[in-house]
């Protein structure tokens, strides 16, 4: 039995992951935005209460993300994973209380910070972080607040090169910790898609075994920093830029500044 934090659980593939977790044998802390959508999360997984732990922080207000994670900080000494798999693409409110665009905040930052925090507890443990085939080259700016986004589509494929980014600085740093990004797959059946394209997308049964697989089996020892691209369902190359130790060095000099 292992125990694995996953953000963005109440609905989609992080609501589908957590269950297929449970089901294992394995306890989940269950991350949510809101109070009402835990609840109805927590409702539709009752046969798991006593593996289930629920947590809500909109993850766009940095205060919250900071609170939540001492809750967890309090209740645990240990955890096994973190699937960071939160995001956002189009959102009411595209800048966030700190000035930054919320799919920076989000989809780069908030997991940053979950993670650099909640280390120590994770020694040996494995970070799933949520990439995306869609990737672009990053203006720095975009994480000061300096540069405004007028294309969702822009700010989402720069905040998940820069969350690759980050992931594959990590795997070279922090040896005894293993850190994976991985595309789960494009275009899948989730809110998140068909808000964002209109379209239904494709099953996701595929994307939720692997990263339950990613998170606890022992198929993956040993693959800190490759990334995983479900759409040819192998490792592979992210976005050159995401590679780039001097883009990488840059970008963890920024995110610094929100610890």
């Amino acid at each position: 039995m292992k125990k694995i934090l996953v953000t963005g659980a109440t609905g989609g593939l992080g609501f589908a992951t957590a269950e297929h977790l449970l089901a294992l044998g394995h306890v989940v802390l269950l991350h949510g935005r809101s109070e009402q959508s835990l609840a109805t999360a927590a409702q539709a997984l009752s046969q798991y209460s006593d593996q289930l732990e629920i947590y809500a922080a909109d993850l766009s207000d940095l205060a919250q993300v900071n609170n939540f994670i001492e809750q967890v900080k309090e209740k645990h000494t240990q955890l096994d994973a973190i699937i960071n798999n939160a995001g956002v693409l189009k959102t009411n409110t595209p800048i966030s209380s700190s000035g930054v665009d919320s799919r920076f905040v989000v989809n780069t930052i908030t997991p940053y910070l979950i993670t650099q925090k909640l280390l120590p507890l994770l020694d040996g443990g494995r970070v799933i972080n949520l990439s995306s085939a869609a990737q672009s080259p990053v203006d720095i700016r975009g994480l000061s607040g300096e540069l405004q986004y007028s294309d969702a589509m822009t700010a989402y494929a720069q905040s998940k090169l820069a969350i690759t980014a980050w992931t594959l600085y990590m795997a070279e740093e922090i040896k005894q910790t293993q850190f994976i990004p991985v595309n789960p797959g494009s275009l899948l059946a989730t809110s998140m898609v068909k808000s964002g394209f209109g379209i239904e997308g494709k099953d996701i049964r595929k994307s939720v075994k692997l990263l339950a697989d990613l998170a606890v089996s022992k198929d993956f020892d040993g693959e800190s920093g490759r990334y995983f691209d479900n759409d040819v369902g192998a490792f592979g190359a992210p976005h050159p830029d995401a590679q780039n130790t001097n883009f990488q060095a840059e970008l963890i000099k920024n995110l610094a500044r929100f610890h």
